[in-house]
């Protein structure tokens, strides 16, 4: 089976759905790596907090610090509900490639299914690290005498996502549905 074959051959929500999570996948990963989920000012300097990192903005001195290891419980959290979300979207994409191109993968009636469930999982996760960075990103990460933090677009990004996986859960059980796989098959 070709390319153009296995798209012509494919029902038009499995396309739709394709679209979306093609999206997602590009969203997660630019939210995944950035290191502006939230802005703190330390003095002059605006720092950008991601989930692995946090980077000043000084021309003459550019420095990133790694976090990976930082001993607050609710960023640990955060980081942990990301990586879950992540490689939800991650394998969303996949099985949806193994539903359009791979022959004998498109006559199973379970792995529409498994893309629905992650849909739903990557969501709540995102979710779950979107609300928690927003509840504790507060005023202890920035001066007193310096503007107030705030979120920024790595944060955005991930409701993005989450709005999108949304969608990919939803509509994973209609083309479920049509294929006639029940949730028994899973």
């Amino acid at each position: 089976m070709t390319f153009a074959s296995s798209i012509r051959s494919s029902t038009i929500l499995l396309k739709v759905v394709l679209s979306i999570v093609l999206v997602s996948f590009i969203l997660a990963w630019i939210s995944f790596v950035t290191a502006s989920w939230g802005d703190g000012y330390s003095g002059n300097s605006l720092l950008g907090y991601g989930l692995w990192r946090r980077c000043n903005d000084i021309e003459t001195n550019p420095a990133c610090e790694n976090i990976e290891g930082w001993n607050l419980h609710w960023y640990r959290a955060v980081q942990a509900f990301a990586i879950f979300g992540f490689v939800s979207v991650n394998f969303c994409l996949f099985f949806v490639l193994l539903l359009m191109f791979v022959e004998s993968c498109s006559k199973g009636r379970s792995l529409s299914l498994w893309v629905s469930v992650l849909g739903f999982w990557s969501a709540l996760s995102y979710a779950v690290a979107i609300i928690v960075f927003a509840g504790s990103f507060d005023s202890s990460f920035t001066d007193a005498a310096s503007p107030n933090q705030h979120l920024e677009y790595g944060w955005g990004l991930a409701i993005v996502v989450a709005v999108l996986q949304i969608f990919v859960g939803a509509l994973m059980i209609f083309e479920s549905r049509n294929t006639g796989a029940k949730f028994m098959d899973l």
